[in-house]
């Protein structure tokens, strides 16, 4: 069986109001897709598989808004650690097509997402950081990127 899978990783963008030096209260929004080979698979009698044939692509489409509070635990002028909690709402769309009879199934769903990033660091300069958060949820277990403090 040959698979084909194209994956798109979660990709955010982050909005963060200082309420204090401590607390910051924001969101993001984060899109991820992923695309793939559906199979068929082909019995004989005894119910042993033959053959496996390609019947179609399947894709499936996550927008994400989650509002969130971050946390700091230590703030420099070059440095800071901080975590960040949140809970929103997500919007997936699924999308079948079936090669041979040309039949198409969509289908979108809404389920509630979280982001919980335990331990989040951060360097650079005072208003351009990169960072790395470690956590779970919508944005991943291990989330890399650049910050911009306006």
């Amino acid at each position: 069986m040959d698979s084909n899978i194209e994956e798109f990783p979660a990709l955010s963008v982050e909005y963060y109001y200082r309420l204090s030096k401590v607390v910051g209260i924001g969101g993001f929004f984060a899109y991820n897709d992923l695309k793939r080979d559906m199979f068929l698979d082909i019995t004989d009698s005894q119910g042993k598989r033959t053959k496996s044939e390609k019947e179609g692509v399947a894709k499936r489409s996550n927008f994400s808004i989650i509002p969130a509070v971050k946390i700091d635990y230590l703030r420099t002028r070059n440095f800071g650690m901080y975590a960040k909690f949140g809970l929103g709402l997500s919007m997936m769309y699924e999308k079948q097509k079936d090669d041979k009879v040309g039949k198409v199934y969509s289908h979108t769903d809404f389920n509630v997402n979280f982001q919980a990033s335990l331990l989040g660091l951060e360097a650079g300069l005072p208003n351009l950081r990169a960072f790395l958060e470690l956590g779970m949820g919508e944005q991943g277990i291990g989330v890399l990127g650049l910050r911009y403090k306006f």
